[in-house]
């Protein structure tokens, strides 16, 4: 699946137009058609064993938590949290999801469209999230961040610094 800002904006017919512009040629070498689908908050999309659904967060431009869901036999469920700070919206869609990949830009809440390490962890208590991986820690305060994240460890949920070759188990 492929999803960018101006798929947001104007959904399917700015794909097309941006991949072409970004990428020329890219669909001709591909092994598998391209299908645009219309994504907006409240729907579900299902998608070769995949449900989608997503939630707006609070930032700067329009952006969304996505949630996705696996059925089979061993049904699991991730979410990724987008470029913002929670909402309701976004703490009920995944409140319940196995793997949340969530943004910690800062500490405390002072940057209103971006995610803090405060906020996250007092709703991450009501939770039922099972592992939080964190990362978009900002430069200025990447290493305490990380620090307090790691120091996270008599959490019922579990907590994870997302790094290069990171394996999660949903």
């Amino acid at each position: 699946m492929l999803f960018t800002k101006w798929a947001i904006r104007s959904h399917c017919w700015s794909v097309r137009v941006e991949r072409q512009r970004l990428y020329p040629g890219f669909a001709k070498r591909l092994q598998f058609p391209i299908r645009y689908l219309t994504f907006t908050p409240g729907a579900r999309i299902d998608f070769n064993g995949l449900t989608l659904s997503c939630a707006t967060t609070v930032h700067s431009v329009l952006n969304y938590t996505v949630r996705v869901d696996i059925a089979g036999k061993t049904p699991a469920s991730f979410a990724v949290s987008g470029d913002g700070q929670i909402t309701d919206e976004t703490k009920q869609l995944v409140g319940d999801v196995g793997v949340l990949f969530q943004e910690i830009y800062c500490e405390k809440p002072e940057i209103p469209v971006h995610a803090d390490l405060e906020t996250v962890a007092d709703w991450i208590k009501s939770s039922q999230v099972k592992q939080i991986v964190t990362s978009h820690f900002s430069r200025s305060a990447k290493a305490k961040l990380k620090k307090q994240v790691s120091s996270k460890t008599k959490s019922a949920t579990r907590w994870v610094v997302a790094r290069p070759g990171l394996e999660v188990i949903l």
